[in-house]
């Protein structure tokens, strides 16, 4: 089990035992250092980390040892997803009423796809951040944080169909409308 530690700017590895077996990270901007670790993710044999209110990724092997690292350009990341095989999505915070979504190829970055993501109508930029998943058949699942409001894409990037959860309270004038 892998372990972001905010408070102690570390990731932990932890054995089947809850003991810890490795740490690594301190406090900084280098490599392996951390100003605000917070989702991971694991890829194959690496470990992806994404910070709060950081467009860097860093990239370990699953022993923590650093492998590397990148800059998520046009934005700041909200969340991290595996794309099967061995893909990441991962979704930026937007100053406007419309996210994005970068798709990899691979956890060490490389040149991403860029999706963007329908606007919300609503102008408060929180509106924007999203939690995402992607399915095995590529759909990018994109579900908003403040809106009663999901989103299923295909992989080519077309909006498939919006919906809202039943019982949740929604804004949303167009859910459960199918996109041709």
């Amino acid at each position: 089990v892998y372990v972001t530690d905010l408070l102690d700017y570390s990731v932990k590895k932890f054995d089947t035992n809850g003991a810890c077996v490795v740490k690594v990270g301190r406090r900084g901007t280098g490599p392996g250092e951390f100003r605000s670790p917070a989702l991971s993710l694991v890829i194959g044999a690496r470990l992806v980390v994404l910070q709060m209110e950081d467009p860097r990724i860093q990239v370990f092997d699953t022993g923590l040892v650093f492998r590397g690292g990148f800059i998520v350009p046009w934005g700041m990341p909200v969340d991290i997803t595996p794309e099967w095989p061995r893909g990441m999505a991962i979704a930026l915070y937007s100053d406007s009423s419309r996210g994005m979504v970068l798709r990899y190829g691979s956890p060490e970055g490389g040149t991403p796809r860029r999706l963007l993501l329908e606007p919300t109508g609503k102008r408060h930029p929180l509106y924007a951040a999203s939690r995402i998943a992607v399915c095995r058949d590529g759909t990018l699942v994109v579900a908003y944080l403040f809106m009663n409001r999901v989103e299923l894409y295909s992989r080519e990037g077309g909006l498939r169909r919006r919906f809202s959860v039943g019982g949740m309270v929604s804004g949303e004038e167009e859910d459960d409308r199918q996109v041709p």
